[in-house]
């Protein structure tokens, strides 16, 4: 899952050197009094009206920057927890709002460079692609809500309720600003980063069983990342046709993968080509080591070896009411929703097997993912494949349609919709073989 945190008086001592060093400068320079000893900012702490902004660049914009940012300490345990997150498996970003990292002069390169660096310097070696800058809070909260985070770490109270009244799970760090707050709905204040609090307000916040799948879900994305080297491999294997590529959706948000069904072998390789984990539904024998993704062999090991993967990459075990009428799939869905609800990709294949009636292009597509997209607000985006010989044995081709949102939509309106751009994709792909193969003659 994707965890956020903002920087200053979140991760940083940053009220520490305010008292330290500007209230002193203040004082010394411009005769200042301290008005509003419990605000955060110092045009609230001075009550700054006229000319605020170059006070405020007089002592900002010197060495006392590098000296916040390159010198100075974070709060108590604020980088071993994220160190420990990103051990876990999940994702974690920085977004903070600092008006001059977003100038695109000296001064804000710097400005960003020396913030990245700070994390460094603290043991925190987090890529520049995971900070996130914004010239004011407005633009961060909508920034932090595209992001779709799990969990927020933030201190301001104007930023803790809005994004709470949005349903994000915030974790208030205790300040003096916001000493007065109280916990509410989806909202848990922290004294210190300890681990035990931190994991008790998550269970606060989540649920133990849905902080436990999220926490298997987010090893099960650093499992695939280990995974990611045999890439290549399957490329080589199997050598993929990709129609489409550019319509592969790549943003933060809930998402359902849902392709039609021809090979046991369909979601190893669409996994690799989406360059990311996905929690595939699968049937429940192959995690009884009772059946394989090798063209179901049932070799004994190549069963226990797929049970073994299904569970490591946490794909949800799914019975077909035909095989057993009292077949009970809630502990996966309500898994698939918390799954989705945290920022993780779930596939599904609706056909639910790769056999089809003589004569058809589809089997029976079931519109239980329709649900499950209204159910958490993700969107669908239909993949068809198809699998084909030629001299070097077996290759896939696999195209890409357009994403569904299934906001203010009817059930059969959805699975009208899904349905054109499955036959759509199919024609698409067999028109494309059919001139591949002319094209070889």
């Amino acid at each position: 899952m994707k965890i956020i945190f903002d920087n200053d008086a979140t991760v940083t001592e940053y009220e520490e050197f305010i008292d330290r060093y500007a209230v002193p400068f203040f004082k010394r320079r411009y005769g200042l009094d301290v008005v509003n000893p419990n605000a955060l900012e110092l045009e609230d702490i001075f009550e700054l009206k006229t000319d605020s902004d170059k006070m405020l660049d007089s002592f900002w914009v010197s060495f006392r920057f590098v000296q916040y940012t390159l010198l100075s300490r974070f709060r108590p345990g604020a980088a071993a927890a994220i160190r420990h997150f990103r051990r876990e498996g999940h994702q974690v970003e920085i977004h903070t709002s600092r008006l001059k990292t977003c100038e695109g002069n000296l001064v804000g390169a710097l400005a960003r460079l020396f913030t990245i660096w700070q994390y460094w310097l603290n043991g925190v070696f987090l890529p520049p692609s995971h900070f996130f800058f914004y010239p004011d809070d407005t633009e961060k909260t909508a920034g932090v809500m595209k992001a779709n985070p799990a969990f927020v770490f933030e201190d301001k109270p104007c930023l803790i309720k809005a994004l709470a009244e949005k349903n994000v799970n915030v974790f208030g760090v205790r300040g003096r600003h916001n000493r007065d707050m109280v916990p509410e709905p989806h909202i848990e204040f922290l004294e210190t980063y300890e681990e035990k609090q931190i994991t008790q307000k998550m269970e606060a916040l989540l649920g133990k069983s849905a902080l436990e799948c999220c926490n298997r879900g987010a090893k099960a994305d650093r499992f695939y990342r280990r995974l990611f080297c045999l890439q290549p491999v399957i490329y080589v294997l199997f050598r993929p046709i990709i129609l489409h590529r550019e319509k592969i959706v790549r943003r933060d948000g809930r998402m359902i993968y849902a392709s039609n069904h021809r090979s046991t072998l369909d979601p190893l390789v669409i996994t690799a080509i989406l360059k990311e984990c996905i929690h595939w539904g699968a049937l429940k024998r192959f995690f009884l080591a009772e059946d394989s993704i090798f063209n179901n062999s049932k070799n004994r090991l190549l069963c226990k070896f797929t049970a073994w993967l299904f569970h490591k990459l946490v794909f949800f075990p799914i019975e077909r009411k035909r095989d057993n009428p009292k077949a009970n799939n809630f502990p996966s869905i309500r898994d698939m929703i918390t799954l989705l609800q945290s920022g993780h990709r779930i596939g599904i294949f609706p056909e639910g097997t790769t056999r089809r009636p003589d004569g058809q292009e589809f089997g029976d597509f079931d519109d239980f993912f329709i649900g499950l997209a209204k159910k958490t607000g993700a969107c669908i985006q239909p993949i068809s494949v198809i699998w084909f010989k030629d001299w070097a044995g077996k290759r896939m081709c696999i195209n890409f349609g357009e994403t569904i949102s299934v906001r203010e939509k009817e059930k059969n309106e959805v699975m009208k919709e899904f349905m054109a751009i499955q036959r759509e994709l199919l024609l698409e792909s067999k028109e494309n073989l059919n001139a591949m193969r002319k094209d070889t003659l």
